[in-house]
């Protein structure tokens, strides 16, 4: 595969979302220490962002935040352990509750290895 046709792969990734589509944040809140879902509208498709708004699943305060393509479905585990928060973002509900469901889990086993310690 050339360099044109991931371009054209992209374009055609991009098209796929339109104004007012719901796509899924998923983070650890900050003040409950635990993972949450959190519905974004799409105000805006850009070439490499999404702008929605919503409440953000971090701070629990409506927003309007910037989702990088890069960024949709990037869930890494060891960020958690690196971080006190950890985003990712994706337009399918069911994986949403997925990775909410891992980062509990993960979280979980922070707080045992804190209680070991």
């Amino acid at each position: 595969m050339n360099c044109g046709e991931i371009s054209d792969l992209v374009k055609i990734k991009v098209m796929d979302y339109q104004v007012g589509q719901t796509v899924y944040d998923v983070g650890i809140n900050f003040k409950t220490k635990k993972a949450t879902v959190r519905e974004q509208k799409i105000l805006y498709v850009g070439d490499q962002v999404l702008f929605v708004t919503g409440i953000d699943c971090v701070w629990g305060e409506k927003n309007e935040i910037t989702l990088r393509y890069s960024m949709k479905d990037a869930f890494k585990p060891e960020r958690i352990f690196e971080s006190t928060t950890h985003t990712v973002w994706t337009d399918d509900r069911e994986r949403a509750y997925q990775y909410a469901h891992q980062m509990n889990e993960i979280q979980k086993m922070k707080l045992s290895i804190s209680k070991a310690c």
